[in-house]
């Protein structure tokens, strides 16, 4: 936008880089820090601390007038949005029942979606205002989520495992000790949102404007447009999710179909891409240009009913309760991480390989699915219990259909019952 071009100077400067990858680092640190701190004050008492860090954040962000302000203020809100992304997940496994849990994450996806859909269609509605307001208004939008947060938290009642885990010192205590012991399940945290940013999802959704330059859009308005699709077909795609089926089952087949909408993409763009000596002239047959548009469609309508709402539900039902907080919160900051990298290799990979970087998206996506295959155990319908007993090695049958201990109370019966008959058991 013209005013916000002439106001901070992002085209053309370092400055467009650091607004994006900076306050992603402040991101990693909000997350990897909130598993401590909701452990000590509390979920809900984190859920408000965080609120005002994210209106505050967006304040600084909207009476911005020059780019270190504007920076600043992204920085304080990445860092509020860093301990939602941990907090929200986590706050709704501890109090939802087996049965509801991923329905319960796929509405936070599904908001997440919602608030990519509003923001591309928002930023296309005031583009063509040559005011500040064409900027200002985008970002003030930001308050209104924190704000009915912060007043929708008094009636949220405080997580009652948090509760039950702040009477048992000696148990928490025991539990940090052994976490050693929780290595695969952390690792497997980790690794799903690795695989998540490998996937090329958000590398596609933040250079969407790249990328539909070089099927032949040039108009700004086009582009914005193409964000504003997207979005709506991010958010729609999500949808399917609350009925879907076995999380390995739909996360093996979302990523060979990713794999397959890559591998087009790059392919249409070497055809029919022209060069004329070292400056690439892009794509003019119409026909080639919406068969791309269709491709990535389709790719994001598979992210969003696979990775986007699972990416975040297998790492939160995954760890034990006494340490469930801490694991999340470096498995959230993983997420961060990986996206920064994934964010300042992207651009290299389009400068030197062009077309080619979706062919490495292509592969890294059957990748995916070989790992997802290999190495992730199904956890649909189970209670958090049984999952902890599937990863200690106490239940032997792991039938989806059939149902062990349903309670804390049964779980714990049968991990003292293997102890006392000389099992060693992993905590």
């Amino acid at each position: 936008m013209a005013d916000f071009q002439r106001t901070f100077s992002v085209v053309g400067s370092p400055n467009g880089s650091i607004l994006v990858s900076v306050p992603l680092a402040a991101a990693v640190f909000g997350s990897i820090l909130s598993g401590p701190i909701a452990d000590r004050i509390g979920r809900r008492n984190y859920f408000f601390v965080a609120a005002v860090i994210q209106v505050i954040g967006s304040l600084v962000q909207i009476t911005a007038t020059s780019f270190s302000t504007l920076l600043l203020g992204r920085i304080i809100a990445f860092s509020a949005i860093g301990v939602f992304s941990m907090l929200v997940p986590l706050c709704k496994f501890e109090i939802s029942r087996p049965e509801h849990r991923g329905r319960l994450i796929a509405f936070y996806q599904l908001g997440v979606t919602f608030g990519f859909c509003v923001a591309f269609w928002v930023a296309y509605g005031t583009s063509h205002l040559s005011t500040d307001l064409s900027w200002r208004f985008p970002i003030g939008l930001q308050i209104l989520p924190p704000f009915l947060l912060f007043i929708g938290l008094f009636a949220l009642p405080e997580s009652p495992r948090w509760l039950i885990y702040c009477g048992r010192a000696t148990e928490g205590l025991a539990t940090l000790k052994s976490i050693e012991n929780n290595r695969q399940r952390t690792l497997l945290g980790i690794g799903m949102h690795m695989l998540t940013q490998l996937t090329g999802i958000n590398v596609l959704l933040f250079y969407l404007p790249h990328t539909l330059l070089s099927t032949g859009i040039t108009e700004v308005n086009s582009e914005l447009l193409g964000n504003g699709v997207s979005g709506m077909v991010n958010m729609l795609a999500t949808i399917p999710v609350f009925f879907f089926w076995d999380r390995r089952r739909i996360l093996t087949g979302a990523s060979l179909m990713m794999a397959i909408c890559m591998v087009a993409t790059a392919t249409v763009l070497g055809v029919y891409s022209e060069k004329n000596g070292s400056e690439s002239v892009y794509i003019k047959n119409v026909i080639a240009t919406y068969s791309i548009l269709t491709l990535l469609c389709l790719f994001i309508a598979c992210f969003a009913l696979s990775w986007g709402p699972l990416g975040w539900i297998y790492p939160a039902e995954i760890y034990p309760q006494l340490i469930r907080a801490k694991a999340m919160g470096v498995t959230s900051a993983s997420s961060y991480c990986f996206n920064l990298t994934i964010s300042q290799i992207a651009p290299v990979l389009f400068k030197y390989i062009t077309w080619g970087t979706y062919v490495v998206f292509g592969c890294s996506c059957l990748l995916i699915a070989w790992i997802v295959h290999a190495y992730y155990p199904e956890t649909r319908g189970r209670s958090l219990e049984e999952i902890h007993l599937i990863f200690s090695g106490a239940l032997i049958d792991e039938r989806p259909g059939l149902h062990h201990p349903s309670t804390a109370a049964e779980a714990l019966d049968r991990l003292k019952i293997m102890k006392d008959d000389g099992i060693k058991i992993p905590i």
